[in-house]
């Protein structure tokens, strides 16, 4: 009795969606994409920390020069009132009352973050009050009808020093705010490159990438 042969099962074999080059080259594209996508989040993130400083720092020189203002304005309208007796001068002087303790007080929310110009800030307080307070006697004694004795108070130049004393600091710290806004520029300006060299490199690589993989599924396919 002869041995009966049976026919050889056929061969199972398994074959990948893509051939073994190119799908190592799409998982690479993949790791490259997540790659792109951290670094221009992170771009993103610099950018807009740049660009918020800027805009913080342009916003404490906006009141810090709205402050020198208004301390400007109660000067002039003082010096209205003397000369002519006349209340109506002194409308100046009664909003810039109003206004300089919520300019300060905006002054003070933005500089939180900086120690050395707060503290400038918090010596700039007694010089302020000293020169309203200056501002105050002259129109009080010359309501009195004595227009010689509030002129007298001038001429001791007390007011004066006082405000060229509030120039100076609100100067110096102007020049601050100028210093960190040159920089604060450099720094934006640097996450604006950044993020575009992420952008247009992360691109070119990806396409790069795309292409590489079609080449390799091509030849492997052929």
């Amino acid at each position: 009795m002869s041995d009966i042969v049976k026919p050889a099962a056929p061969e199972a074999r398994s074959r990948a969606w893509l051939p073994g080059p190119a799908f190592a080259a799409l998982i690479a594209a993949f790791v490259v994409v997540l790659v792109i996508a951290t670094l221009t989040y992170r771009s993103v993130v610099a950018r807009a920390e740049a660009s918020a400083a800027v805009s913080h720092t342009n916003e404490v020189q906006d009141h810090l020069y709205r402050l020198l203002s208004q301390i400007k304005d109660a000067e002039t309208g003082q010096r209205g009132f003397l000369l002519t007796g006349d209340e109506r001068y002194l409308e100046p002087y009664q909003l810039a009352l109003v206004a300089i303790p919520g300019q300060q007080a905006s002054v003070h929310r933005l500089l939180a973050d900086n120690p050395g110009q707060l503290a400038q800030l918090e010596a700039l307080g007694p010089l302020i009050d000293g020169k309203l307070a200056t501002l105050k006697q002259t129109i009080e004694i010359r309501r009195t009808g004595d227009s010689g004795g509030a002129l007298a108070i001038i001429r001791t130049d007390r007011g004066k020093a006082m405000m060229d004393r509030i120039r100076e600091t609100i100067d110096l710290m102007l020049s601050v705010e100028q210093s960190l806004l040159l920089r604060r520029n450099e720094e934006w300006a640097s996450s604006v490159a950044w993020s575009s060299y992420v952008m247009f490199g992360g691109a070119l690589l990806l396409v790069g990438m795309l292409v590489l993989i079609g080449v390799l599924a091509s030849r492997d396919f052929r």
